[in-house]
Order: structure tokens, then sequence, then C-alpha cells
């Protein structure tokens, strides 16, 4: 199975993925590290500015990839050991079982609801 990169998403994929991922002071730290200005922007713009950045390859959307895999690689055996089909019945229906994944914050294990599983199992690159 072939991975899939950010700009290969939709947008509303991509705005689902960095909105759940980055909160407004992760987006400036992002901006700052991709040599980009937060300055005088507000935190809707600069996510914004890179679901759009996303839409096609370039160098922006590298180096935010970069970030995303880097974040969520400790994961990626978790969602590996879930079989797609069910992933997707939860998902698009909610009719699979209640699938948690453990993720580590603080020092402390919680469990997140399907939508994080969404993000997990999109920087995975899980694909149908």
């Amino acid at each position: 199975m072939s991975e899939r990169k950010i700009w290969e998403f939709r947008n509303q994929i991509v705005c689902a993925i960095l909105g759940l991922t980055f909160d407004e002071n992760e987006l400036s730290d992002i901006f700052k590290k991709l040599k980009l200005s937060p300055d005088g922007i507000a935190a809707f713009e600069m996510h914004g500015s890179l679901v759009h950045a996303c839409g096609t390859q370039n160098k922006t959307s590298r180096q935010l990839e970069k970030i995303l895999k880097d974040r969520f690689e400790e994961y990626r055996e978790d969602v590996k050991r879930i079989p797609h089909k069910e992933i997707y019945r939860y998902i698009e229906d909610k009719n699979g079982t209640d699938i948690r994944i453990h993720f580590k914050s603080n020092g402390k294990l919680e469990k997140y609801n399907h939508t994080i599983l969404r993000i997990t199992a999109s920087v995975a690159n899980i694909d149908r």
C-alpha cells in the first residue's frame, strides 16, 4: 500500500487534520518553523493558509508533511493492528466497534474518540 501525502488529500480532510492537530499556539509555532510570518494573522487565517498550501506539492506542504509524520509516527503501529474495514465502518457510519487508541499526553494515557482515530489513520496513510 503506497503512502498518501498531505497534498493528496481533499481540502476538507486536510482542514480536519490540521484543525484537530494544532491549537492556536502551535499554529504560530508551525508558521515560524516554516519561515512564514504569523505577525498580525489570526489563527483561522494561519489555518486557512496551511490548508491552501497543502493543495499542491510545494516546500510548505512537504515540510508540513514531515511535521505531521513526526508527530504521529509513534501511533502507526496502533493503527496497523486494527482491520482497515473496521476503521472505515467506524469513521463513516459509526457502526463499527468502539475503537480506541491510547495516546501519550503529558505522561498520561488518554482515550481519544473516532476523530483522533481519523487523523491518525489519515496521517498513517491508510488507504482503501
